[in-house]
This record gives C-alpha cells, structure tokens and sequence, in this order.
C-alpha cells in the first residue's frame, strides 16, 4: 500500500458519523503495530458495504475491511458477515437506522472510490517525446517533420550564403548548366539500385534472411530516403524480425549495414588521400588527406581483432555489454563479408555502388555550378563530410549535411560559394525525389511491423528478448 492509499484509510474514522470513542483509537493502535503482518483488501465499488458497530469488536479496521482473527464476534454477527463486510443487518440496535447507515455507507464508498481509483491512475507519467520512427504517422501527421527537414535545409543553405555573400551565391545560382543538373537524378538511381544490393546482401550473408522484393523494396525506398527510419528500431529491423529473426539478430543485422556504409566510405577516403598524398598534388591541406590515409586501415584491423577477442565475454549479458556484443557481431559479420569478397559481392558491390552513385550526384552538382572537380579531390571532401550520413544523422542529416559539405568541399579547394550552390541543388533533389517512393512504401513497413509485434507476442518472452 502506497502512502497515498494509507492516507486515504486513516481519514476514514475521522469523516465517519458514527462516534466509536475509545474504541476506535484502541484499534487504530492496534493497527499500526500490526501493520506489517496485516493485508488490505478493498471492497470493490459493484459491493457497496454498510458500515457496522461490531467492526470494533471484530478487530476490523473501519471501512476497509481488515479482519483480526483474535477478536470474538458480538452476539448478531456472524464469521460471514464479517469477512464479507457486512452485507446484512447488524443485531446491533445501533446499527437499525437505515439512514445513518446510507450516510455511512456513501462516505464509505466514496473513500473506497478515491482509493482505488488512484491505484487505476498508477504514476503520473511524464511527457515523452515524439517517437523517431515516423512510419506509423499517416495523412496530414507526415506534413511537420517532412515541412521541418526542408526548412532545416534552407536555414543551413542561408546561413552558409550569408557568410559567403548573397550576391556570389546569386552569381553562381545563375550561372547553372542544366545538362549536368539532369545528370543528378541519373546518379541517385544508380546510387539507390547499390543500396538495393547491399540490403539484400547484408541480410542474407552467412545464413541470413531472404525478404520478399515487396517488403525489401520498401525498406530500400524508406532506407534511401533516410527520413522515415531514424530513431530506434528502423523499419528494415520491424521487416527482418516479420521474416523470422530474433530481435538481437535483427539489431546486428541493422549495425551492420550502418559499418558497412561508414566502411566503404573510409575506403573510398583512404584510397583517394593515398593517390593524392603520392601525385604531391597541391589544393587539398594536408590534415584532410593524412588521416584519410593513415587511420582506417588500422582501425578496421583493430576493430576486427578486438571483437573476436571480447565478442565471447559479453555475449549473454544485460545492459551495456548486451549493446556492446550486438556491435561487435556486427562488426564480425562485416569482417566475414569481407573475408569472402567473392561470395559476398553483392553486400560489397553494392555499398560501393551506392557510395559512387552519391558521389557522382555531389560532382554533377558542383559542374553544374560551373566548378569541375578531380576526382581525387572531391572525394576527399565528400568523405570528410558525409561522416554524418542520411542514414545515421536525424531528419535523414537535414541541415547537417547542407551545412557540413559545403565547407569540406571548400577546404578542398573549391569556392565557397560554387560549393554551396552545388550542395544545395544535390541536397534538394537527393530529398524530394525519393519523397513519393518513401511515401508509397510506408503502407508495407507498417503492415510489417504489425506482423512483427504478433509475431513477438506469439513466441516465448525468452525468445523475442533475446540479447
């Protein structure tokens, strides 16, 4: 019992009319020295229950109840009468008067009435935030976070021209080629058919899962967007657990196609720093290209050796270490694809294919705003600043990334303003054009997820919650 429902039950013989002097404080005494070895129990509102002198020679607390088996019962009352709370007459004469008795009776159904309506109510709960995973919206309630990432866009893009200068920004804006701005949406379908490829990949390498086209074609749709699967499970978990994983196999699987795109990326970084730091080429600092081309090579050493080692130690544990062993599965499943790049050349391929598709977007861009860049000097830039990527960064990197390329690419030794140009025109049609297809395929993710928790709900709790 609560401190709210204690509280509730020792008002009780204050508010009650009918005056049992001494007696009730004897067995409020009583009461609190026995508090420990008693239990309540509340009469429910369907049992409305009379008030009764004889509660005090019965060892019962007044209006809730509690029985003391050491008291006798007065001459009237029966052993019935008492654990039922009196549903009869008393052989009291006190007790005769129906009317007291009514009034007795309401006082004491409306205090039985705040008790347990406040054990209905349970804890206040506080507010809780908008979930991140948007596929359960529908209608009008998609319109605020889609309205929100475009204008997290725009205040990037404005804030970026105001310090370049307004009317450089103009000058480039105007000057745009459209023949290589329609190159733009070209890449991004090539870039999308990689994603496409290293999904089905990814979840099918070392024994995995084979989804339906239908639902892997709505995940990639949704994944390549980037908007509607941020926060929590993503969509492309809900579809791998309606296939037959567990939830802590769906989370590797998820973690691991989120290493292999920040992977690929540093390989592409590390590959195009090395060609530049051995043509001696001048434009690009040095603290953007040494550690493009010293740290990740190790680090993926380093990663691999490590979990292979603690991998074992944390598997089965709770908390941290159960977050902490989905990652390292993660990254040995990556270091198993790549073990078998062969075997495993969709995963690969198409990381890498989605990678250059985005990438050519980026180039096509930029020459459309008149600036054309190496290729080894672009990819540099583009790699340092997609390290928050759409898949990673809220709102699919909305305002992040508008914000952040730019100025990579500008350190690499492209105007600053041709740089803001081209980024903005990529981010506008890498946002809006995949925007239908993500819309069509919410119908699909959610009717996943609805498999999905029936799914949880049919298997053994030990099952679905396995870590």
């Amino acid at each position: 019992m609560d401190q709210k429902e204690r509280d509730a039950v020792d008002e009780l013989p204050r508010n009650s009319p009918l005056d049992l002097g001494g007696e009730v404080r004897e067995q409020r005494r009583v009461f609190d020295e026995r508090q420990a070895d008693h239990s309540f129990a509340l009469i429910p509102l369907d049992q409305p229950v009379q008030a009764c002198a004889c509660a005090a020679h019965q060892g019962i607390r007044p209006h809730t109840g509690h029985t003391a088996s050491h008291a006798a019962a007065p001459a009237g009352c029966t052993g019935g009468d008492v654990h039922a709370g009196h549903p009869g007459r008393c052989g009291r004469s006190d007790a005769g008067n129906e009317r007291g008795a009514r009034r007795r009776g309401g006082v004491r159904d409306e205090a039985v009435r705040r008790v347990t309506a406040a054990g209905r109510r349970g804890p206040r709960l506080r507010w809780r935030p908008l979930q991140g995973n948007l596929i359960d919206r529908r209608g009008a309630a998609l319109v605020p976070p889609i309205l929100l990432a475009a204008g997290l866009n725009v205040a990037a893009v404005a804030g970026l021209a105001y310090i370049a200068g307004f009317r450089a920004v103009y000058t480039s804006l105007v000057r745009i080629q459209w023949p290589w701005l329609c190159a733009v949406p070209a890449a991004l379908a090539i870039s999308a058919a990689g994603y496409y490829l290293a999904y089905r990949g990814i979840y099918a390498a070392d024994g995995g899962y084979h989804l339906s086209r239908r639902q892997l074609t709505a995940v990639v749709a949704a994944g390549f967007e980037g908007l509607f699967s941020t926060g929590g499970i993503r969509p492309d978990g809900l579809v791998l657990q309606a296939s037959g994983a567990s939830r802590r196999e769906a989370m590797v699987r998820v973690t691991t196609l989120a290493g292999m795109e920040q992977g690929i990326l540093a390989l592409y970084g590390c590959a195009a720093s090395i060609a530049w730091l051995s043509l001696d080429l001048p434009g690009v600092p040095l603290d953007f290209t040494l550690p493009w081309a010293v740290i990740p090579l190790p680090a993926f050493a380093a990663a691999f050796w490590l979990a292979s080692r603690y991998r074992a130690r944390l598997h089965g544990q709770a908390g941290w270490p159960a977050r902490l062993s989905v990652f390292l599965d993660a990254v040995l499943l990556i270091r198993a694809l790549f073990a078998r790049p062969v075997r495993y050349r969709g995963a690969i391929g198409g990381m890498a294919l989605f990678w250059a598709g985005d990438a050519l977007a980026v180039w096509s861009a930029l020459a459309a705003s008149g600036l054309v860049m190496s290729g080894a000097t672009l990819i540099v830039g583009y790699c340092t600043g997609m390290v928050v990527s759409r898949r990673t960064a809220p709102l699919a990197g909305a305002g992040t990334l508008a914000l952040i390329l730019p100025l990579t690419i500008w350190a690499s030794g492209a105007p600053l303003a041709t740089a803001i140009t081209g980024v903005a025109a990529y981010r506008l049609l890498c946002f809006w054009l995949p925007m239908p297809s993500a819309l069509a395929s919410l119908p699909v993710l959610r009717q996943t997820t609805s498999q999905a928790a029936t799914t949880r709900q049919a298997m053994p709790a030990s099952a679905t919650d396995q870590r």
